[in-house]
């Protein structure tokens, strides 16, 4: 997804440029395009925002282009939300938000050792994957 040298970034682009010639792309195809323009665009950035860039993506894919986007840009600050909490343990601190307002700071294992509102949400994720993986397999 991130493209290191002049020649594929000039691929990406080329690809980019076909891409609005031709048919509507799915969903998750649109928005790896909209975020390889981004990325593209901000390679010479200090920091990267990014909100949700993954959202449309299934969860192999979206942590590819995670690690991808944190190995490219590894001398760059990347703020980034995220409600998949399996990418949690790519960043070095972790933000809980509670109804909007910050309430813990801290690496995945610091939340885990001290943040109930942290450890309510790692609950209700783990046992929202438990529920899908017993609905697949009936």
């Amino acid at each position: 997804m991130f493209y290191r040298s002049r020649h594929e970034s000039s691929e990406a682009v080329e690809l980019i440029n076909k891409g609005e010639r031709s048919k509507p792309l799915p969903g998750g195809q649109q928005q790896r395009l909209a975020l390889a323009r981004g990325l593209l665009a901000c390679q010479d950035k200090e920091i990267l925002l990014l909100d949700e860039p993954t959202s449309s993506l299934d969860a192999i894919t979206e942590l590819k282009v995670y690690r991808n986007i944190l190995e490219g840009f590894s001398d760059k600050t990347i703020i980034s939300t995220v409600h998949q909490l399996h990418l949690l343990a790519l960043f070095d601190r972790i933000c809980v938000f509670d109804k909007g307002r910050l309430v813990e700071v801290g690496t995945l294992a610091e939340l885990h050792a001290s943040s109930t509102v942290f450890n309510k949400l790692w609950a209700a994720m783990e046992e929202a994957s438990r529920t899908k993986t017993a609905e697949a397999s009936v």
